[in-house]
């Protein structure tokens, strides 16, 4: 299933259970739900929700919050699905829990293969700073749509080829008010988003 504007945008595996959670997953609760109220992530008048969190578990997998959940404030453990598996070439992932993984779950596959070090992936909206800093900080190219192979590749060409592994923050030129931050833990990418944005 490919469906654009919000939804699921690539072939997926899901299975339809309680979400296998074996970390604590309060710090990104909270930094998701400081993100929520400051409408960095959130959902749009015309019902679709924007914005996602996830923290790694172990190797490549993650727990990532779910699909179109953008109205929830305080996420519940059911708000999560745990990527177990994924292939960029095909556009293919596996997720198990009671909601699929967000329409977002291959750019941050991505980010965690760039290093081991790097524990949460925190992805917001902001329109005025996605403008703003478009081109002045590690920016993917404008043709590139978001949850697509080609935005997995040029987000890990990027942390190879600029300042993205000190700067933990880039902008989605193809995907409009799109802006993701990473970090050791989910304090360290929050505080990412705040040292470029103002609130």
């Amino acid at each position: 299933m490919t469906i654009d504007e919000g939804y699921i945008k690539f072939s997926y595996d899901w299975q339809e259970k309680p979400t296998p959670i074996e970390i604590n997953l309060s710090e990104i609760i909270a930094a998701r739900k400081n993100l929520w109220q400051k409408g960095l992530i959130g959902v749009y008048p015309d019902g679709i929700g924007f914005g996602n969190v996830s923290i790694r578990t172990s190797n490549n997998q993650f727990l990532i919050s779910a699909t179109q959940i953008g109205h929830i404030e305080l996420l519940q453990k059911e708000d999560f699905s745990l990527v177990t598996e994924y292939d960029f070439s095909k556009n293919w992932l596996r997720c198990i829990g009671s909601k699929k993984a967000s329409s977002e779950s291959l750019t941050h596959a991505a980010i965690y293969e760039c290093a081991a070090s790097i524990e949460c992936v925190l992805h917001i909206h902001s329109k005025v700073y996605w403008q703003r800093l478009l081109g002045f900080l590690p920016s993917t190219d404008k043709s590139i749509p978001y949850g697509t192979p080609e935005m997995a590749k040029a987000v890990k060409e990027l942390y190879v080829s600029s300042t993205l592994p000190k700067d933990k923050f880039l902008v989605m030129g193809g995907h409009e008010e799109g802006i993701i931050s990473f970090g050791e833990s989910p304090h360290e990418a929050l505080s990412n988003i705040y040292r470029n944005i103002i609130i």
